[in-house]
């Protein structure tokens, strides 16, 4: 029985203990009725409706109600529901109200899955806690629940370690590449570090059990020696001075390096205090990366049979299940690994008589040594590539059999060298748990060998990738000069099988589900069962209030330097426009309002970007520009917040998955600037291998695969503009595609109903921008409404 599994089996009692809803033998309660449960959710939204801040909607009671109703079976066949919800709609609020419903009638608890950050501090800063406050502790916690995966926990031993709080756990290993640091820092610490991680320990055991402010994951700690706060980040939030990721791996709680009811720090373990949570919480907000991991290989998040789930922003479960279900292997790196395992093993060689018998010990070493061999073998990844970035092993070809041969016999070892290692491991856990040994020397192989076992799972799931069989599930494989790298193709069977299969209920929801060919992209693509619920909400927006300009830039736009100093005349005609309409601070203001205008810039690639962004800031040296990668996707939209609030005009910029779960209400989005379709770029392997497979079973690759996804990411780009019922604007799609291609018709026919406008000329569109009179002011809008 693997870990995964008996995290399971301790939910399911802890949860039995905990929900008066199950009967006290552990039996379910009585099968529900349909008037119980609407009336129930009736109640609820007549309650919240009633709070001043929440504006009663017919199709958000609609949307919580058809929830509530398939999740707790009373719309047979199918328990699951893919329900389309434009902004406006109030679908957060809806579905979760629909949780909690169902949630207190059951006693199982619901799963929100989230795809982005902001979402999801969106639900535990906002809307959690406002529903809280209405409906009260019968149906909601009234501290929410957000889990992030185990290696983002933080681990006191291991930050005691690197801090020299208890020096006995020297590092083994005088190369301290071959290991994250357990107690010895994988390199120098860089200025703050050492402050912050030894503020963020005392904090944590002085306030036990997640106490106020206390830091319980590594985002949670800067390396200014500032810890956030459940209010948000420290002042500044600032995310350059934050742990950096090469420390990440030395401080999380992975699971090898666990020392369990030994470690001296038990009691203010972050990751024993959210087991705890879970097992009494009504609704559990994770992201949709975990959620799929645990549902595949085991976690601390409640199984399928026990719980409902939520997918919010259901359009990107399928992109990141390809990630989720996707390895690496750097020869490299992995020959340094094994290498140190068995150095390890000769550690423990020299501990055996203090350890206890270690069976297997021999075996081991041979495994790895074996490993190591075979690993030498694989071919290196630059030998292939031929001085090309990358290369992809087309599906029909399969990968060379050098690589695949030099695989299956690493596989091999690696298994054996796996078994063992694993049973080793649990003879020292055994001895340590025991109090056979209380030597240092056996607590630290134990947090060695965890992490070498860890590496060695990681290999194995590698390898079984490089060697699948692909006829049916195919699996694509493309190499880099460093590495290889293997993803499955088509996820839908897999998706079905461990998901929709088990799962009590679920919701896939999101403002985007349908695409260009309606809803057969997205149930192909998660393979959802056929019988599954449809729901399509309308929006409560008038978008005739907004208009969508297609301007003809006069140049192809996949000119990219061409286009990108078109792109930037237009982007600086509409600020100056802007600018011009914004009163000085000092000034009266005729419509009431002293803010300033933000534009959303969005390219299709950095390199797109930068030329655009570059000419801006030459034409308007002193224009406030809030670009992506710069810091938090959340601290972003404060920095641009403070300027629009400081009476500026500001541009955010970034790239197409800028859009994806970004709210910018009122002046703080009153135009949108769209460079080109955002069509997938043509290198990526993924996408190459998913239109190979797409071809192979008799389809067209562009209408079945690209063109939904350009859909899509331009229906999410489009509906930044209008976020509630005051806004109004002007979305530019730089691109006459749109307009006089056939597919680009078809893509603007899934966007919201702006008035459209099609300008011929770049001269014609800036003249237009400097005349524009009444669509890019949505503050004039609401003062005269």
């Amino acid at each position: 029985m693997y870990d995964g599994e008996v995290q399971f089996n301790i939910y399911q009692v802890g949860i039995r203990m905990q929900n008066p809803a199950l009967a006290a033998d552990g039996t379910e309660p009585p099968p529900l009725d349909e008037n119980t449960v609407t009336s129930l959710v009736g109640e609820l939204y007549q309650t919240l409706s009633a709070h001043p801040d929440i504006t009663a909607r017919a199709a958000q009671l609609q949307f919580a109600e058809t929830c509530a109703l398939v999740l707790a079976g009373l719309r047979p066949p199918s328990t699951i529901i893919a329900a389309e919800a434009p902004t406006g709609t109030g679908k957060s609020m809806a579905y979760l109200l629909a949780g909690a419903a169902i949630s207190s009638l059951t006693g199982h608890p619901v799963v929100v899955s989230t795809a982005t950050l902001l979402l999801e501090h969106q639900l535990a800063r906002h809307d959690l806690p406002l529903l809280h406050s209405i409906l009260g502790d019968p149906y909601l916690d009234a501290e929410p629940l957000v889990v992030v995966g185990r290696q983002r926990y933080l681990c006191l031993n291991r930050m005691a370690g690197l801090l020299g709080v208890h020096p006995d756990q020297g590092h083994l290993f005088d190369d301290a590449d071959d290991f994250e640091g357990t107690a010895r820092w994988p390199r120098k610490p860089r200025r703050g570090e050492t402050k912050a991680l030894r503020q963020a320990l005392e904090q944590m055991i002085a306030a036990p059990n997640a106490g106020a402010g206390c830091p319980q994951t590594i985002d949670d700690i800067s390396s200014h020696g500032e810890v956030a706060t459940p209010e948000g980040p420290p002042p500044g939030g600032a995310r350059r001075g934050r742990i950096g990721a090469d420390l990440m791996d030395a401080i999380g709680a992975k699971r090898g390096t666990c020392l369990g009811s030994k470690c001296r720090y038990r009691g203010a373990c972050p990751m024993l205090s959210v087991r705890k949570r879970i097992r009494k919480a009504r609704i559990v907000v994770a992201n949709h990366a975990l959620v799929l991991s645990s549902r595949f290989h085991g976690g601390i998040l409640p199984p399928p049979d026990e719980s409902y789930l939520v997918f919010d922003e259901g359009h990107r479960v399928g992109e990141i299940a390809r990630d989720a279900f996707s390895g690496r292997l750097d020869p490299a790196r992995a020959q340094r690994a094994l290498a140190a395992m068995i150095r390890a093993l000769s550690h423990l060689r020299a501990l055996y008589g203090r350890v206890g018998q270690v069976s297997d010990l021999d075996l081991a070493v041979a495994a790895l040594a074996k490993a190591e061999m075979d690993l030498s073998r694989v071919p290196a990844p630059q030998l292939l590539t031929g001085g090309k970035p990358l290369l992809r092993f087309t599906l029909s070809a399969g990968v060379p059999d050098e690589l695949r041969q030099a695989a299956a016999t690493l596989a091999s070892a690696i298994e054996d060298a796996e078994l063992a290692v694993g049973e080793m491991l649990a003879t020292v856990r055994d001895t340590q748990q025991s109090g056979r040994s209380a030597d240092g020397g056996v607590e630290k192989l134990q947090i060695e060998l965890g992490i070498g076992h860890q590496r060695l799972c990681d290999l194995s799931r590698v390898t079984r990738l490089l060697t699948a069989e692909q006829p049916d599930s195919p699996v694509a494989v493309w190499c880099t000069p460093d590495e290889y790298h293997a993803s499955h193709v088509d996820v839908g069977a897999e998706l079905s099988a461990r998901i929709w299969k088990r799962t009590r209920g679920a919701v896939i929801t999101s403002a985007t589900l349908r695409t260009s060919s309606g809803w057969n992209y997205l149930f192909s693509d998660l393979g959802l069962p056929p019988a599954t619920h449809r729901l399509t909400i309308g929006s409560p927006f008038d978008y005739r209030r907004s208009m969508l300009v297609a301007p003809r830039l006069g140049n192809d736009p996949n000119m990219t330097d061409e286009h990108s100093a078109r792109v930037a005349r237009l982007a600086v005609a509409l600020a100056r426009r802007f600018a011009r309409n914004t009163p000085a601070r000092n000034e009266p203001d005729p419509h009431g309002d002293h803010h300033g205008h933000g534009i959303l810039l969005l390219c299709t690639s950095w390199r797109e970007l930068d030329l655009v962004l570059d000419r801006v800031r030459v034409a308007l040296p002193d224009l406030p520009l809030v670009c992506q990668g710069q810091e938090p996707l959340p601290s972003l939209v404060e920095s641009l917040r403070a300027h629009i609030d400081a009476g500026a005009v500001a541009i955010l910029a970034g790239v197409a998955s800028l859009a994806e779960g970004l709210d910018l209400p009122g002046p703080l989005c009153e135009a949108v600037i769209i460079s080109k379709l955002p069509f997938a770029q043509p290198e990526d392997p993924m996408a190459e291998a998913r239109a190979e497979w797409c071809v192979a079973r008799g389809g067209n690759a562009f209408r079945d695969l690209v063109l939904p996804e350009a859909t899509r990411r331009m229906a999410q780009a489009v509906g930044r503009l209008v976020r509630n019922e005051n806004d109004r604007g002007v979305v530019f799609v730089c691109d006459h595609r749109l307009m006089s291609r056939s597919y680009g018709r078809l893509i603007g026919g899934v966007l919201p109903g702006f008035r459209r406008q099609t300008i011929d000329d770049l001269d014609a569109i800036i003249t237009w921008v400097e005349t524009l009179a009444s669509a890019p002011e949505p503050a004039r809008a609401r003062a005269e409404a």
